[in-house]
């Protein structure tokens, strides 16, 4: 089971990851603070790891969306791989670079 969480509350469950991303990225226009497979423990340490360095989720999201469509990995191989970019320092620098500051 997946689900998504949108910025006016709702929480949406769906059968498949497919279903999921066909529907947030297609049909749905209210943002979407979160989504991932609901007993992903993973998922709930990105979304801490990201409230903890300031990060927003929406770009968690879109970095999670192109590593599952466009690289064909799984959402845990994507997570277990957007939780190493934070602790290598690699997404403080790229929120860095974003701001237009200086390293």
């Amino acid at each position: 089971m997946y689900y998504a969480e949108l910025k006016s509350g709702q929480i949406l469950e769906f059968k498949t990851e497919l279903q999921m991303y066909k529907t947030l990225y297609e049909k749905i226009s209210t943002p979407v603070v979160a989504y991932g497979k609901a007993d992903s423990a993973k998922f709930q340490i990105v979304k801490n790891l990201a409230k903890k360095e300031g990060c927003k989720m929406k770009g968690i999201h879109l970095l999670l969306q192109y590593y599952c469509d466009k690289l064909g990995w799984t959402m845990e191989q994507s997570l277990d791989y957007v939780i190493s970019l934070f602790k290598d320092g690699t997404i403080k620098t790229i929120m860095l670079l974003g701001k237009g500051k200086a390293l």
